[in-house]
């Protein structure tokens, strides 16, 4: 995913943050991001807590907002 103004986010509040494929934690998790691993965010995507998100393995899903903070 590559947006025009791309927003990053860094994993924080954890060890390791779940990646989900579904926006809720019963989903499957497609992959974790290590704690202060950088993320893109697509905020059209995001929803509720869920920041939709492409990690730097390129997976793309769900995680929890909880666990990322955004870069300005």
């Amino acid at each position: 995913m590559k947006t025009s103004n791309p927003l990053y986010a860094v994993v924080v509040n954890c060890l390791w943050a779940p990646v989900h494929e579904k926006p809720n934690n019963q989903s499957d998790v497609i992959c974790e991001l290590a704690c202060l691993s950088e993320v893109e965010v697509l905020e059209e995507k995001s929803i509720d807590v869920f920041y939709y998100i492409c990690a730097p393995s390129g997976d793309e899903g769900y995680c929890l907002k909880e666990y990322l903070v955004l870069r300005k």
